[in-house]
């Protein structure tokens, strides 16, 4: 379990997404901006590092 990068730190289980995504959501209420969910951030992530010339074999391992 140490490969992973999102953890529940009650338990030491893998992370479920809903989780996440229901504080992002709290955030962007308070920020006053639309909601989007953590998979949205791994697009634009995605397209940014190939904007930025990343080559796509080096996303793929980045991304898993």
């Amino acid at each position: 379990m140490r490969d992973l990068v999102f953890i529940n730190w009650r338990t030491g289980e893998p992370a479920k997404n809903s989780s996440y995504d229901t504080h992002l959501y709290k955030l962007c209420d308070e920020a006053g901006i639309e909601k989007f969910c953590m998979h949205a951030l791994r697009h634009t992530y995605a397209t940014r590092a190939i904007e930025s010339g990343v080559q796509p074999k080096v996303l793929q391992k980045l991304l898993g």
